[in-house]
């Protein structure tokens, strides 16, 4: 089984619909079904997203991954997925700020 089949199958059985999950996701349901597709081609905090939501182990949603993913030590990936959620926080602190103003 693929990612896009094991990602539809688990979807269904928990109910979801792909409008449910795009919200969820914060993205268009058309958003959501191209994901679904495939996969590989989103990034990999949506895909944390996803598995989280779909109860799902991660590695079981990049297994399939490219090899130049593949390649990246966790360490990196954590490091980066550190620094653009600080980036998202603080994007997030700017439009507080100017939504008050």
């Amino acid at each position: 089984m693929n990612e896009s089949d094991l990602l539809k199958k688990r979807r269904k059985q928990l109910g979801y619909s792909q409008q449910y999950m795009a919200n969820q996701l914060g993205v268009t349901q058309q958003a959501y079904s191209k994901i679904e597709a495939s996969p590989t081609n989103c990034s990999l905090s949506k895909i944390k997203q996803i598995a989280n939501i779909l109860e799902l182990n991660v590695q079981d949603l990049i297994s399939k991954y490219p090899e130049p993913l593949e390649a990246i030590p966790v360490q990196q990936i954590n490091r980066l997925e550190n620094k653009v959620n600080e980036v998202s926080n603080k994007l997030d602190e700017l439009l507080a700020f100017f939504n008050r103003a």
